[in-house]
């Protein structure tokens, strides 16, 4: 039995997601696809636009055969740890043959190039890097110029796929399984159509971003979304937001004022807040109106916008440093949100070779855990009990009565 793993956030998911889906199978010859899916919150500090489960539901309706949870202190993260934790996981299910993954570029080898040497930076590469940061660049232009420096032979554009959104995931993906010693083999696959971060609605291949301002623009619109994802999956996501608006950002503006407040004397202890950013918080507290507009008084040249938003995210969501494993292999687990009703026979497989708590229930399956892993656990059901608080404006909703999705 061959079986792929993608790492994805399905927010929401389009035809790219599907084609990727099934480029997999093709390309790996695969039996079945297992999915690990960011949760309620994503990496770039937003929330998902429909919750984990609907997005859950989208991927199978898609063609994944199984769907696992990210966990919150991943799935937030910057890329190398949002790519090293979602590698650690697939890996400890030891079912895994092939990791498949979007790139702007169709060429492997270039990307393993980089890859190898970032798992073992230079003495000079890091020196390179530091000065560029030191000096007013962001993280991914001051790596760009300090890779540029540590290769003779580099050509331009091979240097221009360094900093490309997919591409920056990639080397984190391939990063992490030379880490791991992981006998996953790599497969990358072209990304096709609209950009990453492109706004604009095209007619077939739109990207998420373009969906999700379509949507966030007109809320209470009735969207015809056949054009852009599987008709089956467009209707999962129709139904899901006739039931409940769409999630924006904006709506925890009043949840993280409250977390400003709370700890403006004590920013630091949340990962990705530095000194600076925090001084930077400090003195523009007081013009905060909501996170969109913050975001934009916060912007500075030493950071990026995703850096902020999810600097923010982390104190809104309470995640500290602390809270990273040190050793991923006995803090981390396996939670299934979804399986096909065809594709069943992967529950018994993978509880059967997993060597990582399997979590379907977790009330019974939470005491497989590690203290750590319970609370790693304790962050992903507090972050969506306050995500369907904010969505759906009631406290009934009970993450350990939530059944597990079989369609």
């Amino acid at each position: 039995m061959k079986t792929v793993g993608i790492i994805a956030e399905y927010n929401p998911f389009h035809n790219g997601h599907a084609y990727q889906i099934a480029k997999a199978r093709e390309l790996t010859k695969a039996d079945y696809v297992i999915v690990i899916q960011s949760g309620d919150f994503t990496q770039r500090g937003y929330p998902g636009i429909v919750d984990k489960f609907t997005r859950a539901h989208m991927a199978l309706a898609g063609g994944a055969d199984m769907v696992l949870e990210l966990p919150l202190v991943y799935a937030t993260s910057s890329a190398e740890l949002f790519g090293f934790g979602a590698v650690s996981i697939l890996q400890g299910t030891n079912m895994i043959d092939t990791l498949v993954f979007g790139s702007e570029t169709d060429n492997l080898n270039t990307l393993k190039k980089f890859s190898h040497f970032l798992t073992s930076e230079t003495e000079e590469y890091r020196r390179v890097l530091k000065h560029g940061i030191s000096t007013g660049l962001t993280f991914p232009a001051a790596r760009k110029k300090a890779l540029e420096h540590s290769f003779s032979d580099v050509t331009r554009e091979e240097l221009a796929e360094v900093d490309k959104p997919n591409n920056i995931l990639a080397l984190e993906y391939l990063k992490a399984l030379y880490k791991l010693n992981s006998s996953i083999v790599p497969c990358n696959i072209q990304r096709m159509g609209a950009g990453y971060h492109e706004e604009t609605l095209t007619s077939h291949n739109s990207s998420a971003t373009a969906l999700r301002k379509m949507i966030l623009s007109s809320p209470d619109a009735i969207h015809d979304f056949s054009d852009h994802m599987p008709v089956c999956v467009s209707k999962i996501l129709t139904d899901a937001l006739k039931q409940v608006p769409p999630v924006s950002l904006d709506d925890f503006s009043s949840f993280l004022a409250y977390q400003l407040i709370n700890h403006q004397h004590h920013l630091t202890q949340f990962l990705d807040v530095d000194e600076s950013l925090a001084n930077r918080i400090r003195n523009t507290m007081h013009q905060f109106t909501s996170i969109t507009s913050f975001l934009e008084l916060l912007k500075h040249k030493a950071y990026t916008h995703t850096r902020i938003s999810r600097a923010l995210c982390h104190i809104l969501l309470e995640i500290t440093p602390q809270d990273i494993p040190v050793d991923y292999q006995a803090s981390n687990y396996a939670r299934v949100l979804g399986v096909k009703k065809e594709s069943k026979a992967l529950l018994s497989e993978l509880t059967q070779k997993s060597s990582i708590p399997v979590i379907t229930n977790l009330t019974k399956d939470k005491k497989k855990l590690s203290s750590f892993g319970v609370a790693m656990l304790e962050k992903d059901i507090r972050a969506s009990q306050l995500y369907h608080l904010t969505a759906d404006n009631t406290l009934a909703y009970n993450e350990y009565t939530k059944p597990l999705l079989v369609v």
